[in-house]
């Protein structure tokens, strides 16, 4: 097949009978990434940015270019160095799947967003030497917390497939979040009957929010 935007020959087949090129596909993800940092204020001038994990890193250094902005690049969260380089932000590897299952895990827990919140931040300068914990509190922190502006969720636009993918032929490392099972089976299931379904719910988490908060 052909890619629908270049019309050269396609590597990756898609939805509704398309296929897309390796090259098409990489600028359309970095355009996606680009217009939600530039709509969030993400890489303001002056900014200091600890910018974690691999993808984070090749989609940062694109985006910002020769934009005064100093950029840190790690593999994990150090607050120790967040506090020595007074870092005003940190980018995490957060994605649809991450948000999706995070969001319906605690919804069908009943657990109240606020709470959640408010242990979190009691916790923050606790932070295990667990990737994942590391990755999901400053996650969670962006729930309604003075956190809110530190952590940045920069693959919020992307699927798990669409980030790894990328990776792969960027030949960089992308590992996806281990997350409840069950709940990914239903979000996956429902993606593949209705295409556009995870992008559709974190659309609408914000409004979910507001009505599972209890407090």
């Amino acid at each position: 097949m052909k890619c629908y935007i270049c019309k050269r020959n396609a590597q990756i087949e898609e939805q509704k009978n398309r296929a897309i090129c390796n090259e098409c596909f990489c600028r359309l993800i970095e355009k996606r990434v680009r217009r939600y940092t530039r709509t969030n204020d993400v890489f303001t001038p002056n900014k200091r940015i600890l910018v974690v994990g691999e993808v984070n890193k090749c989609l940062a250094k694109s985006i910002v270019g020769q934009m005064p902005v100093k950029l840190f690049f790690s593999k994990k969260i150090d607050t120790d160095f967040i506090k020595k380089n007074k870092i005003d932000s940190v980018l995490i590897e957060w994605t649809i799947d991450d948000e999706g299952n995070q969001f319906l895990a605690k919804l069908f827990k009943g657990e109240s967003f606020k709470k959640i919140d408010k242990k979190y931040k009691e916790n923050f300068e606790k932070v295990s030497n667990s990737q994942n914990f590391r990755r999901e509190l400053c996650a969670e922190s962006c729930q309604k917390s003075s956190f809110a502006k530190f952590s940045v969720k920069m693959l919020i636009t992307l699927t798990n497939e669409e980030a790894a993918l990328f990776a792969k032929i960027k030949g960089i490392k992308f590992e996806p979040e281990k997350r409840d099972l069950l709940i990914k089976k239903i979000i996956d299931e429902v993606q593949k009957e209705h295409p556009g379904a995870k992008h559709t719910l974190i659309k609408n988490i914000s409004l979910l929010n507001k009505l599972t908060d209890k407090d």
